[in-house]
């Protein structure tokens, strides 16, 4: 399994969470939260994300509401399988309705084929991995000779009967965002 760490310090008061993180090449990232409600597994915050290098702010995202729901789901197991997979999202180029394959093993590893003059073909990795925890699904890997290492986050909306649907928040560089959703059929 890997695993992302970044050491934040956190500074709460009141209904108010400041988290402040030292990032790559000298970049902070200061996330203001102000709580907004909570309410049984519903918890809104507004929030507000700085960065800067060298005491200068170099973008600003927000202020934007940020919710989160409590979840006893977990699929890790659920996913273990290969899958019938195809793309819908709020922004046109990021879709594709053509036929798609991932596999996803129980040791953490995944595979992606492309439907190619009527044969599924993988695509060449130097790695894919994956972990599911509670709904969150996340990716790690690198196509071969690529030397870029990829890594997505998605929420897994619901699984019902072999189907699984999946979504996935983008940003752009110009600080618009689209999302992404995977559409999932079990292959028996």
């Amino acid at each position: 399994m890997w695993a992302y760490n970044q050491e934040t310090d956190v500074t709460v008061s009141g209904n108010n969470v400041t988290l402040t993180s030292q990032l790559a090449d000298g970049v902070t990232s200061m996330v203001e939260l102000t709580g907004v409600t909570v309410s049984g597994n519903d918890l809104r915050f507004m929030a507000k994300t700085t960065l800067s290098k060298d005491g200068q702010v170099t973008a600003t995202y927000g202020p934007r509401q940020e919710h989160f729901t409590k979840t006893e789901a977990d699929y890790a197991k659920t996913v273990i399988s290969l899958w019938d997979i195809y793309f819908t999202s709020d922004a046109p180029e990021h879709e594709s309705l053509e036929s798609y394959r991932e596999l996803y093993r129980a040791d953490g590893t995944c595979s992606f084929y492309d439907l190619i003059d009527g044969q599924w073909v993988e695509e060449e990795t130097d790695y894919s991995e994956y972990f599911a925890d509670g709904p969150l699904f996340c990716f790690r890997w690198q196509k071969r000779d690529a030397g870029i290492d990829r890594r997505e986050n998605w929420e897994i909306v619901s699984y019902d009967n072999g189907k699984m649907v999946n979504k996935a928040f983008y940003r752009r560089a110009d600080g618009s965002t689209y999302t992404i959703t995977a559409h999932l059929t079990k292959v028996e």
